[in-house]
């Protein structure tokens, strides 16, 4: 039932997607709605629910990546933005620096003009090799060395995520992706995190107020640590940290890392959220993988995992799911098994679990009162 935790290594979920082509001329771009008219394939598989308040939505991963053109670029956020209502926005960088290459990218633009919400990520930390023979860890993400109890790098940080909520007023924007990360790697400068994320909030809540603003925690993490480093587990008591502060909270979840099949999860398992949250929960990151040389998945699979997933958080307060990919990728630093959570094959084929996605949005959207 359960996979071996230590195969999960350094798995920090988010995969940040640089795309090296200017999007400017994407951004004015005349939309074309007709994916969601088209017959939904004949499928067994059948979502669970026959309504929805929540909205959807999928990283627009073009086809033939990393060989993709612009008119592929062009294709994949005109039918992200058809499959669902919200498009996940990431910067490289996505710390300092963010605002210049959204104002480059012209991306939030773009998004806009195809009709869906923006959603901007931003975050606080990268991936390095760490001294003292370490290896792999997480350091403050910045054009210089430093820490977060730097005034410095605070300042500037905070800067950063007020000039971007000031020019763009997302509707969603989320100022740190999988933060129990940190946590685990360095816990000693966690309250520092946490008091720069409530500085930010509260100042972006004066440029703009209706902006959702929110932080994201790895589920599995959350439960299962990584590896050998994690200990006083599960951390919900993380999450405690960041209240009132939170408009909603986040979450990543890859079980396919901790179960063998979907009908392994527990039937509790998201459920236990609700125990311990008060405010809507969203999940930036959801998927299963349908590819793998390390573990035994499936196309198939990968399908009954979003039906089990619909199935086990119905009766949740949802504000947002976002399947990982649009189309499946092969990029230095992205896994085999995190490249093929796509609804789409790289070519552009549909997957089963395509099919169940055109269900979920096909069903009428309600955001009640």
């Amino acid at each position: 039932m359960f996979k071996n935790k230590s195969k999960l290594g350094l798995a920090l979920g988010a995969i940040v997607i640089i795309i090296v082509i200017t999007l400017a001329s994407v951004a004015n771009e005349k939309p074309k709605k007709d994916l969601i008219n088209k017959p939904t394939l004949n499928n067994s598989l059948r979502i669970p629910i026959t309504e929805r308040s929540f909205k959807i939505g999928v990283v627009p991963t073009p086809r033939n990546f990393p060989r993709f053109s612009q008119k592929d670029l062009t294709a994949a956020y005109e039918e992200a933005s058809e499959l669902g209502e919200i498009i996940p926005i990431w910067v490289n960088p996505c710390s300092i620096g963010a605002l210049e290459r959204l104002q480059e990218n012209q991306v939030v633009e773009m998004v806009r003009k195809f009709g869906a919400l923006p959603l901007i990520h931003m975050n606080f930390y990268k991936v390095a090799f760490v001294g003292g023979g370490k290896g792999l860890g997480l350091v403050v993400d910045a054009p210089y060395d430093t820490n977060l109890s730097d005034p410095r790098f605070r300042q500037e940080w905070k800067s950063e995520a007020v000039a971007i909520a000031a020019i763009y007023k997302p509707e969603y924007m989320s100022l740190g992706n999988e933060v129990n990360a940190w946590y685990i790697f360095n816990p000693e400068s966690f309250d520092d995190y946490v008091s720069l994320y409530k500085e930010t909030y509260n100042a972006i809540k004066e440029v703009s107020p209706r902006t959702k603003v929110f932080v994201t925690f790895s589920y599995e993490q959350l439960l299962y640590g990584i590896g050998n480093l994690s200990s006083d587990l599960p951390h919900w008591f993380l999450i405690e940290k960041f209240m009132p502060k939170l408009d909603l909270l986040a979450f990543t979840t890859y079980p396919w890392k901790i179960f063998d099949k979907p009908a392994d999860i527990p039937d509790d398992y998201y459920r236990r959220i609700s125990y311990h949250v008060s405010v809507p929960v969203a999940f930036t990151e959801i998927g299963w993988a349908s590819s793998s040389d390390k573990f035994e998945v499936s196309e198939e699979e990968q399908a009954r995992f979003l039906i089990r997933f619909l199935n086990l958080t119905k009766d949740m307060d949802l504000e947002f799911v976002l399947w990982l990919f649009l189309h499946e990728m092969e990029a230095e630093g992205t896994s085999k098994e995190a490249g093929s959570i796509a609804l789409k094959r790289s070519d552009g084929s549909e997957k089963p679990v395509f099919n169940i996605w055109l269900q979920l949005k096909k069903l009428s959207y309600d955001e009640g009162p």
